[in-house]
């Protein structure tokens, strides 16, 4: 089975002190059957960053097909929200679109700012500071039956159960510890990095300025909405699709490396 990695992804127009913060964060390893236990929990943006950060679609269709990584499929609904969300922070947000790593396809690299949307910090909060699972909730013991499948007809035992909200509750407050660290760590870069961003940008208004399409004046002070855009030039959210150990092709690409 094949492991996803999400994790901060460093300008090397950070400071020294930011970046050795930023790189405190660490990577969390997940597999799809995580990111669908947060969409059986109402998940949304965290879920959408996801798909949308290993693989662009051109339909709701296609995302369902394309990500078969656990033995649960969703209803079609619960990609056409990914779907339609992705276009709709695409229009508030500058995301990069960049080439898929692994085959065709292109991807989408996440500008840090989309954890300072509301409903994002909400989700965030959530992951942070709740279980998605609990063993007492009926709904979530249904959630968990969902979440075994049923691989060659066989039900799910209460030691089944168990070890899957375990798991899922593990996997959830790591996905809850990335974000919320991520959230903190670049908000601290305005702070640290506030005359780094403001040389930058001094000198790109120079260069605007030779080409008679802007002027100093034209410069964001420190703190005003078009300045803290500016994150997306420092930090991004990037996924990374990366063969389980154990694998055939980890097994391969460890020996090629060899």
């Amino acid at each position: 089975m094949t492991t996803f990695s999400l994790r901060i992804e460093i300008s090397s127009r950070c400071s020294q002190r930011a970046r050795t913060e930023l790189q405190q964060i660490e990577s969390v390893w997940f597999h799809w059957s995580d990111v669908k236990a947060l969409q059986l929990k109402g998940f949304k943006y965290i879920p959408m960053i996801i798909y949308t950060g290993d693989r662009l679609q051109d339909s709701p269709l296609e995302y369902k097909e394309s990500f078969i990584g656990s033995p649960l499929s969703l209803p079609l609904p619960y990609y056409e929200e990914i779907y339609m969300l992705f276009n709709s922070m695409r229009e508030k947000l500058k995301v990069r679109i960049v080439r898929a790593i692994e085959g065709r396809g292109m991807r989408a690299l996440w500008p840090c700012e989309i954890l300072d949307l509301k409903e994002v910090q909400d989700e965030i909060n959530r992951l942070a500071s709740q279980t998605l699972l609990s063993k007492e909730d009926p709904q979530d013991m249904e959630v968990a039956k969902r979440l075994f499948g049923r691989p060659l007809g066989k039900e799910p035992t209460p030691e089944d159960i168990n070890r899957i909200i375990d798991g899922t509750n593990w996997s959830g407050k790591k996905f809850g510890d990335f974000f919320m660290k991520a959230l903190e760590s670049t908000r601290s870069i305005l702070k640290q990095d506030s005359g780094l961003i403001s040389k930058y940008y001094r000198s790109e208004s120079k260069l605007m300025r030779k080409r008679e399409c802007a002027s100093m004046r034209m410069l964001p002070p420190v703190g005003t909405a078009p300045f803290t855009r500016t994150l997306k030039d420092f930090c991004c959210l990037r996924i990374l699709c990366q063969p389980s150990p154990g694998s055939p092709s980890a097994a391969s690409s460890t020996q090629s490396s060899s």
